[in-house]
């Protein structure tokens, strides 16, 4: 009151009629307030000329008359309220700017705003929501409130000081107000509805009783006019609430989706950590899952447990604290939930519970002390746990479990709304059913067919089916036995190619530019045919330095010379001048050998530039493609292939890359071949191989010499010219000019074709010959 009444501002209650008092709330309200100051406050029936208004619950009609500028202020702090509430601010803000033009527009002490939750039958409860002013350091008075928001609107006079309460009335409203101040108390129905339905929350004045005087139903009248806009803005906030409701619907069911339909275990479990928080509302999300679940669920019961993401987490350091923390709260909540047979657990409850079995309230305790250990170490100010479970119809999984969501929600920087753990356990909850169906058929599709088959043939010894265990135990016994014993012929694949046993690569002898191309792909040619001529620019400037160096120097020469046969001719015997004939005489013989010294500079220039010009080693073909589009104008190094030549006609053979890491036992077949025969045989192992372009009919041959040295080889296994590069051993094997077989060619149509051949490398045990990759990657990964 003191700080209104320090503005200067008059407030009043009425309205504008014909005579300038009119109704109250009709405007959808017209300006309403009073002061002390009031000019004239009367309640008398309604003569002519003045307009009826109901100025109290009651409904008895008052009169007032205007103050001047009175209702001008209460009309703006009106308007300015309801422009409040429609603006785009935060809630607190709308709150506290809200009180204020209720306080300054109806000239109030202070101002409050109560939710109020609950019904008649069930009892009510109040909590304050804001306040200002002078209801700041009043006393408890919830339960007048409660009592309040299921009665209409009414001013609650305060205690008399010292009076007690002995003749209050039970249902008086006014019974209880602990504070010097009158309370107009107006109630706001739930969700803006109308009155007499459950309140959902009261709006609160305070009015110094001396100042009010006779203006009490006035009062109560602006607090009524002011609340009308509040029931509006809650009207506003559910249906924004409502609206953000079905955002994050549908936005959990297009999550929902996109979590099916992932597929990969990996990815779906990164998809929940990083979608599930958003869809949870959680500050941090983490998945945990068995370490080692290849041949099904159900592998929960020790700390085999991991975790497997976390939310905006790409990396997961495993020694950290906060991971290692995590894992072992899943393995705790995993042992809880098998104990207790609950799926969720939560930071927030009292563990253990009350009642249950030993092992129950043992196994509570420890997810209580796992759950201290994890908020000691991620600092998080509450975590929820969801025991994720196979939905399927499969009665070997069905049920068991099948990872683990855990949210931590972290202190915020503001006190955080009081529904936000409630929210997120809430969207946990809706989660869990998608996340452990998309975890499970993730699951599931990651075994493949070695694990589901495995599943199969334990099934019986899970089931204790005796018929079925004794003939699969023998079998498994007997298989085991021909893996073992039983030998089998052992090949090693390789790749390769159809080559000329003569072939010759043609280089570029100097550097230089690819002036002249003669030849194309399977061009003939013969030893010593021209195939390209080169042009280096720095030999031809050379050459053309020292022809002009050489011309200068001749025809000084002829001038030398004239002059020292004029100078000869024009000598008088006895009379001096041979200075200047000795002179003449030596820059003579220096033009001399300066012209000497340049031809032989020319000589050794003209057989530099002989050597630009590219001659083929061998009579034969050229096999390389797109010469006449890569070659001609382009400058080459020295040193750089240029073509291949081959004799076509002669002999050729398969060139085979046998990878470093099959090597071992080819290397072996040829030692015991080269020992068997005394090691003068040549080496003879066969070959059976086919065309990579025509994979039907299949050839045989020899390979007659192994190459032991390992080089990197582009046709590794990834194919020839596939970009495979691996460490490779080569083995050759000749082959005639005609192959003959199911589907006879000309290898001279077919230089360079890709070939797949299998080297018959002796004999080994029949699992080796079926297992050999698997093994050697074992031998190599874990064993050594």
């Amino acid at each position: 009151m003191q700080a209104a009444a320090a503005t200067g501002e008059v407030c009043a209650v009425g309205g504008l009629g014909q005579d300038g008092v009119g109704r109250l709330r009709a405007r959808s309200f017209a300006p309403a307030a009073f002061l002390p100051r009031v000019a004239a406050l009367s309640v008398a029936p309604s003569a002519a000329g003045s307009s009826p208004r109901r100025g109290s619950a009651e409904g008895a009609s008052v009169a007032v008359a205007p103050p001047p500028g009175g209702w001008a202020d209460v009309e703006r702090m009106l308007d300015e309220a309801a422009a409040l509430v429609r603006a785009d601010l935060p809630a607190a803000a709308v709150e506290a700017a809200f009180l204020n033009r209720l306080c300054r527009g109806s000239r109030a002490a202070g101002a409050a705003i109560w939710d109020v939750t609950g019904d008649a039958r069930e009892g009510r409860t109040a909590r304050r929501s804001a306040v200002s002013g002078a209801l700041a350091d009043a006393p408890e008075r919830a339960g007048l409130i409660a009592a309040a928001s299921g009665r209409p609107p009414a001013l609650v006079p305060p205690l008399a000081p010292g009076a007690g309460n002995e003749d209050a009335d039970a249902d008086d409203p006014g019974d209880g107000n602990p504070t010097r101040f009158a309370l107009a108390l107006c109630p706001i129905a739930a969700g803006g509805g109308g009155a007499g339905g459950t309140a959902g929350a009261v709006l609160e004045a305070a009015f110094d009783p001396a100042e009010v005087g006779g203006g009490e139903a006035l009062a109560l009248e602006a607090v009524r006019a002011f609340a009308e806009i509040w029931e509006e803005a809650r009207t506003r906030r559910e249906v924004a609430r409502l609206r953000e409701e079905l955002a994050r619907q549908r936005a959990a069911a297009a999550f929902a989706a996109r979590l099916h339909a992932a597929g990969d275990l990996a990815a779906t479990e990164r998809l929940l950590a990083d979608g599930g928080r958003a869809a949870t509302g959680a500050d941090r999300l983490a998945v945990a899952a068995p370490a080692s679940g290849w041949l099904g669920g159900g592998a929960f019961g020790g700390g085999n447990v991991r975790v497997r993401a976390i939310s905006d987490a790409a990396v997961l350091d495993r020694r950290a604290g906060g991971v290692r923390s995590l894992e072992q709260l899943a393995v705790a909540a995993l042992r809880g939930a098998r104990a207790a047979g609950r799926d969720r657990f939560s930071s927030g409850e009292e563990l253990p519970p009350a009642g249950g079995t030993r092992r129950a309230r043992r196994a509570a305790l420890k997810v209580a002390g796992a759950f201290a250990d994890h908020l000691s170490e991620s600092g998080a100010a509450r975590t929820e746990i969801v025991v994720l479970r196979d939905p399927g119809h499969d009665p070997e999984t069905h049920g068991a479990p099948v990872g683990v969501l855990i949210a931590d929600l972290f202190p915020q920087s503001k006190e955080p709304a009081a529904d936000r753990p409630a929210e997120a356990v809430a969207a946990l909850e809706a989660l869990a059913p998608h996340a452990a169906a998309a975890l499970a058929r993730a699951r599931s599709a990651r075994r493949g067919p070695l694990g589901r088959t495995v599943r199969w043939l334990t099934a019986p010894l899970r089931r204790t089916r005796l018929p079925w265990t004794v003939p699969l135990a023998l079998a498994v016994a007997g298989l085991a036995a021909a893996l073992v014993w039983v030998q089998a012929p052992f090949d090693v694949t390789a790749r390769g190619r159809l080559v000329p046993v003569v072939s010759r690569d043609v280089f570029a002898p100097r550097d230089g530019i690819v002036r002249d191309l003669k030849v194309q792909h399977d061009s003939p040619v013969q030893a010593g045919d021209v195939l390209a001529v080169l042009a280096d620019p720095t030999l031809e400037l050379r050459a053309e330095e020292l022809a002009g160096e050489a011309d200068t120097a001749v025809q000084r020469l002829a001038a030398v010379r004239a002059e020292r046969a004029a100078g000869a001719a024009a000598r008088v015997p006895g009379t001096g001048g041979g200075e200047g004939a000795g002179r003449l005489a030596a820059e003579e013989r220096e033009l001399v050998e300066r012209l000497a010294h340049l031809a032989v500079q020319a000589e050794l220039l003209e057989a530099q530039q002989q050597e630009l010009t590219v001659t083929s080693p061998i009579a034969g073909r050229v096999l390389t493609w797109g010469l006449t589009e890569r070659l001609p104008g382009r400058p080459v190094p020295r040193g750089a292939r240029l073509m291949t030549v081959a004799d076509t006609a002669g002999p050729w053979r398969l060139e085979l890359f046998v990878p470093d890491r099959h090597a071992g036992p080819l290397l072996d077949a040829a030692a015991e071949q080269r020992e068997a025969n005394g090691g003068n045989e040549p080496l003879a192992l066969p070959v059976t191989y086919l065309l990579a372009a025509d994979p039907g009919p299949t050839y045989t041959t020899t390979a007659s010499r192994l190459d032991p040295t390992v080089e990197p080889h582009a046709a590794g296994p990834a194919g020839a010219g596939a970009g495979g590069v691996e460490p490779s051993v080569r083995v050759f094997a000749p082959i005639g000019v005609r192959i003959e077989g199911p589907a006879a060619f000309d290898v001279r149509t077919r230089p360079g074709a890709t070939v797949v051949a299998r080297i018959r490398c002796g004999e080994r045990a029949l699992g080796y010959v079926w297992l050999h990759d698997l093994i050697d990657a074992a031998r190599t990964r874990l064993w050594w």
